[in-house]
């Protein structure tokens, strides 16, 4: 951990330890520390007890505490996005510096806004827990019984920011950059499912791009694969296909007289999806809708 530069920004609540051992397993060389006016006088207390306990003490000056409201999620998503310039510069100094998430202290609602304002960061999420807590093991964790939980942002790991930033291409027509997110974050995925999901959108942004450039040939076989994939596509973009889509694809599957209409330079009908155009004045089928993604449980 040693061989890292780390920004720790960690939700600050009404006890010291979980930050003392945070930054005593992290050694941040920098801290963003996310209070609300009851919590802010914990931070100092958390430095303090850091070196007490741990031996670990941040360089003077590499600290700086954002308050928030404790009970208002929109107020401190907005506050915690004001210092996204912070994070994403952080990043940007090298492979070697990296950003940690810890959501372990703070309300319910500070911990969500700094979810959810962090998921478009490129980090890893931290959290202190612990099996032996207080009141019959449901309350906080006992005082020298932590351990640090951590995993990469379920945002990345499972593919959501790069569905999200390949739809807003998709909808611009950039089929071919819209593919490249989508096959990086598939080689970051270890999950099989998302990987097809991810893959499905893939195979759907490859056949359009090669559609525009005249590779008719190219973006069918593209369209053969798309029909095995369908189900995975449609859990991708959280849609359940209707029965006239599902129709309206298998349809397509086969080169034939609906291929050849449309590869005309005549306007009509593209079976390549539902409800898009071929139109004579412009060499893309235009989509007569945008995808929009819909929110799905998990």
């Amino acid at each position: 951990m040693s061989n890292f530069h780390t920004l720790l920004v960690a939700t600050v609540g009404g006890t010291p330890d979980p930050i003392a051992v945070s930054l005593a397993h992290w050694r941040p060389a920098r801290a963003l520390f996310i209070a609300s006016p009851a919590s802010t006088g914990f931070v100092p207390k958390a430095l303090d007890m850091a070196e007490e306990r741990f031996g670990f003490r941040l360089p003077p000056g590499a600290d700086v505490t954002v308050t928030v409201p404790a009970e208002d999620v929109a107020a401190g998503i907005r506050c915690i996005r004001e210092r996204g310039a912070t994070v994403r510069e952080w990043l940007r100094r090298g492979d070697d510096y990296r950003v940690v998430v810890d959501i372990t202290g703070g309300t319910k609602a500070m911990t969500a806004a700094l979810s959810l304002a962090a998921r478009q960061w490129n980090c890893t999420f931290s959290y202190i827990g612990g099996t032996d807590r207080t009141k019959d093991g449901v309350g906080i964790v006992v005082s020298e019984k932590e351990r640090v939980l951590y995993t990469d942002n379920p945002w990345n790991a499972l593919g959501y920011q790069a569905v999200e930033e390949a739809i807003l291409l998709f909808n611009r027509h950039a089929y071919a950059a819209a593919a490249s997110i989508l096959m990086e974050a598939e080689s970051r995925t270890a999950d099989k499912r998302p990987k097809q999901e991810l893959l499905a959108f893939h195979t759907l942004c490859e056949m359009l791009d090669a559609w525009d450039r005249f590779q008719p040939g190219v973006a069918l076989k593209r369209l053969n694969m798309l029909h095995a994939r369908h189900n995975d596509l449609a859990a991708c973009l959280g849609a359940r296909p209707s029965n006239a889509t599902t129709t309206r694809s298998r349809a397509c599957t086969a080169p034939g007289r609906r291929w050849r209409r449309c590869a005309s330079p005549r306007v009509g009908t593209c079976p390549i999806l539902p409800a898009r155009r071929c139109s004579e004045s412009r060499s893309r089928c235009v989509p007569s809708s945008k995808l929009a993604r819909t929110p799905k449980a998990r």
